[in-house]
């Protein structure tokens, strides 16, 4: 009878395991699933070249990152509709909230210079974008590496020293 008992058991034991490790499988394929459709909703910003800026709002450096000397970067996400706009903006990382609010702020209001065939499906595309905020001279540049676009700089005069002429699209002094 003990080895009866001992048999029905492990065929229990067998059947429990079987069970968790097909629960397991089926889980890790909606991980994988959920995971895949993640990504194809952020790797389309590769297909397509980023409109020409037109404005970014009133984006400035603020004061405050100024005071304590900060620089660093933003990550941002959005679409751009058939009229030029920035939609549906998400803020995806940034190195200091100080940051994030200005970035958000100046992505938000801004305008872009779409095509005339501009169509809905473009305005589907989810585009990566970096903002990098730097005090000149600096070698300063983001620490994000998610967007395949040239980063946004904002630029930012010392407290207490003259402005500084840069190198465009870089935070670097003219010489």
């Amino acid at each position: 009878m003990t080895e009866l008992l001992n048999a029905l058991n492990a065929r229990m034991l067998v059947s429990k395991c079987l069970r968790l490790i097909a629960l397991m499988g089926a889980l890790h394929i909606v991980l994988i699933t959920a995971a895949s459709a993640d990504e194809a909703s952020t790797l389309t910003h590769d297909t397509l070249r980023l409109p020409h800026i037109k404005s970014l709002g009133n984006i400035y450096y603020p004061d405050k990152a100024k005071r304590r000397n900060l620089e660093g970067s933003v990550l941002a996400e959005f679409s751009i509709d058939a009229a030029g706009n920035a939609t549906e903006v998400k803020l995806i990382r940034a190195d200091d909230p100080l940051f994030a609010d200005m970035a958000m702020k100046g992505f938000s209001a801004g305008k872009y210079d779409v095509p005339a065939d501009w169509t809905a499906s473009n305005s589907a595309v989810r585009y990566r974008v970096v903002m990098v905020f730097c005090l000149p001279p600096s070698k300063q540049t983001t620490t994000f590496s998610e967007s395949p676009y040239e980063p946004i700089i904002v630029s930012g005069s010392r407290i207490g020293r003259p402005p500084v002429q840069t190198v465009p699209g870089t935070c670097k002094a003219r010489e």
